[in-house]
């Protein structure tokens, strides 16, 4: 198991949703990448929606503190992690699908 799909299945725990591409396939997009984690999930979170990967936060099951120290223990600061944290958006529900994605 690769170390980017480890840290993002705790993540997982936390509240936080992948929708899109299968862990598998993300993996292979990330399987030549030599970067630390910290800056892998960095590129997901900021390059992800281009290949069809959405972040977004269980508005039911989300732990934010939880989540955040999380984050810290792959390299997260307080200001990184609160940046992450600002922009996972929540769950679309099912009223919010049938709009569309408005981004």
């Amino acid at each position: 198991m690769s170390e980017i799909k480890t840290v993002i299945e705790n993540l997982q725990g936390s509240g936080l949703v992948v929708q899109g591409l299968a862990m598998d396939q993300i993996e292979g997009l990330l399987s030549n990448d030599q970067r630390p984690v910290k800056e892998q999930f960095n590129a997901l979170m900021a390059q992800g929606r281009a290949y069809g990967i959405y972040f977004y936060q269980d508005q039911a099951g989300f732990d934010r503190d939880e989540f955040a120290r999380k984050l810290g223990e792959i390299g997260f600061v307080k200001d990184e992690a609160k940046a992450v944290i600002a922009n996972l958006r929540p769950t679309p529900t099912p009223e919010l699908t049938a709009l569309g994605d408005r981004d």
